[in-house]
């Protein structure tokens, strides 16, 4: 018996985004997932990057209790002080550092219209 439903099962999956193979994410969407996913203590230099990626302001640099370099960065697309980061340099960075982060990324998909 021929699949007589074929053309509908075609066009479902089209309606629904889905062409065959699925789509593989953009690298800032990526890479997002990525630091969800691994539970791992991440360093300065990988933040910086998923920020980079994300087009977050390269921002300022400042001096935490005066001996410690670290980086002020925000986005403009995210205005509120709350959303402004501060990564101290050259370090692993504590869970709560990186998950400040993360939140303020998901902010900025949410803000553009952005599914994570």
């Amino acid at each position: 018996m021929p699949n007589e439903l074929g053309w509908f099962q075609g066009l479902w999956r089209r309606v629904r985004g889905q062409q065959g193979a699925p789509a593989t994410a953009p690298p800032p969407i990526a890479l997002f997932r990525e630091f969800c996913e691994r539970p791992e203590a991440r360093t300065s230099a990988e933040l910086h990057v998923l920020l980079d990626l994300w087009e977050f302001d390269q921002g300022t640099e400042i001096a935490i209790y005066l001996t410690v370099r670290a980086r002020l960065r925000w986005h403009e697309d995210l205005p509120e002080p709350e959303w402004r980061l501060v990564i101290e340099d050259g370090r692993v960075l504590h869970p709560d550092r990186v998950d400040r982060a993360l939140r303020a990324i998901a902010r900025l998909a949410e803000v553009k219209h952005i599914q994570l």
